[in-house]
C-alpha cells in the first residue's frame, strides 16, 4: 500500500499498470511503463518503483542465460472486499 499512488488510495480506485523490463545482468529488473488504467492517476509510475525490488533467475529451465531478456510484468492494484 506504500506504493499505491497516494490520491487513487484516497479515492479508493484501483487500476492496472502494464511493464515492460529489461533483466540486467545481475537479475534485477529494469522496468518502463508500457500502458496503464486508468490513465492519469500514477499506477504506471507506482509500478515502476514497485518492479525496482523484483530479480529474475541467472538461467531459465533450459539453463539459457536471461540476462537481455525481456518480459512483460502486469501489476493490479485492488482493494479487498
Amino acid at each position: 500500500m506504500r506504493n499505491w499512488p497516494r490520491q487513487a488510495y484516497h479515492h479508493h480506485i484501483g487500476g492496472v499498470a502494464i511493464l515492460d523490463c529489461l533483466i540486467k545482468d545481475d537479475g534485477f529488473l529494469t522496468c518502463v511503463t508500457r500502458a496503464e488504467n486508468p490513465t492519469g492517476e500514477g499506477f504506471g509510475e507506482a509500478a515502476v518503483a514497485i518492479s525496482r525490488s523484483f530479480r529474475s533467475s541467472p538461467q531459465n529451465a533450459d539453463g539459457q542465460a536471461t540476462a537481455g531478456g525481456r518480459i512483460v510484468v502486469p501489476i493490479t492494484f485492488r482493494f479487498a472486499n
